[in-house]
């Protein structure tokens, strides 16, 4: 008899959990027969990314006596450039410094070097940027470079120069 009076005790326990309101913030559930569903969301932040490669760190340029006398090195393939964007972007180029930093007693100007961007006119740089891509496109794009050095066998003394050409990639 003992066992009689306990079962009917347990089962009104256990009805009395199932019957009590389940709160779960985050469950969601369907019930419905024969079939149902339910709809889950799932969100995704992507990063900005902005990544710009130059493939070499400097570009030699070594004119011949000829192309000296003639007063231009000639065009002399400079860095592969790469961008890799998820955002529209602006690329500019410019020297660091208004003068080559050369042999004593030279003067040479920033301007005499040349700069021609993905097989376009060269045309010298400056302190000043010069725009090469104003809203470069989403993805992966690749560039090309050249350069050409004015010459001049009066002013520019044998020896060596050089001269830094600042890439800068911008996305707002």
């Amino acid at each position: 008899m003992r066992l009689r009076l306990f079962a009917p005790l347990a089962t009104l326990v256990f009805a009395g959990l199932a019957a009590a309101p389940q709160t779960a913030s985050a469950q969601v559930s369907c019930t419905t027969s024969p079939s149902c569903f339910v709809d889950h969301t799932i969100n995704l932040t992507v990063p900005a990314v902005l990544r710009f490669t130059i493939g070499a760190a400097s570009t030699a340029i070594t004119p011949t006596a000829a192309q000296v006398i003639a007063g231009s090195s000639g065009s002399i393939a400079g860095p592969s450039i790469q961008v890799i964007s998820n955002r529209i972007f602006s690329l500019t180029a410019q020297t660091t410094t208004a003068l080559w930093i050369g042999p004593v007693g030279t003067t040479k100007a920033a301007a005499d070097l040349g700069f021609a961007f993905n097989g376009g006119a060269s045309a010298s740089l400056s302190t000043a940027a010069t725009t090469l891509v104003a809203a470069g496109a989403r993805g992966t794009q690749s560039y090309t470079s050249a350069f050409a050095v004015v010459l001049n066998p009066a002013t520019d003394f044998d020896g060596a120069y050089s001269i830094v050409a600042r890439f800068t990639i911008t996305a707002p």
